[in-house]
């Protein structure tokens, strides 16, 4: 059973997982629903998070984030249990790349900034199963 509820989460937040095109275009569509309910909390007088609010939201910036926090160490344990799924750590780490070049050409963030990300998803790379030198558990 957790097994299987696990693998249904994977599917679930599984768009960084796919290719580029694939994942982009899921990434629009979501963070157009969370826009979405963002305007609906507001009319409602609810208080809206940064995530629910398309003005205050990088879309790049938070699918980084989505895949360092949430995606990534889900990816990195399955492929562990289940090696023959590799092949969508390796999509989900240069989605993580595309969406940092992406980030950089759309919105020229401070420096302090982009070498905090480039730092995560560094981290990201050497914690991954794909890495010649995993850090030490």
């Amino acid at each position: 059973e957790v097994l299987r509820n696990s693998l249904l989460h994977v599917a679930d937040i599984s768009n960084p997982m796919k290719p580029w095109d694939i994942c982009s275009q899921w990434a629009s569509c979501v963070l157009e629903e969370f826009f979405a309910q963002g305007s609906k909390m507001q009319e409602l007088g609810m208080p809206v998070s940064n995530l629910h609010n398309s003005s205050k939201t990088d879309r790049s910036h938070s699918q980084m984030g989505f895949i360092v926090f949430i995606v990534a160490p889900l990816t990195f344990a399955f492929v562990k249990l289940l090696p023959p799924l590799a092949f969508i750590e390796e999509e989900m780490l240069a989605n993580a790349d595309r969406w940092m070049e992406e980030w950089l050409a759309i919105t020229s963030p401070p420096e302090s900034e982009v070498k905090a990300m480039q730092g995560r998803l560094k981290r990201l790379k050497e914690e991954s199963n794909l890495s010649p030198d995993p850090p030490p558990k």
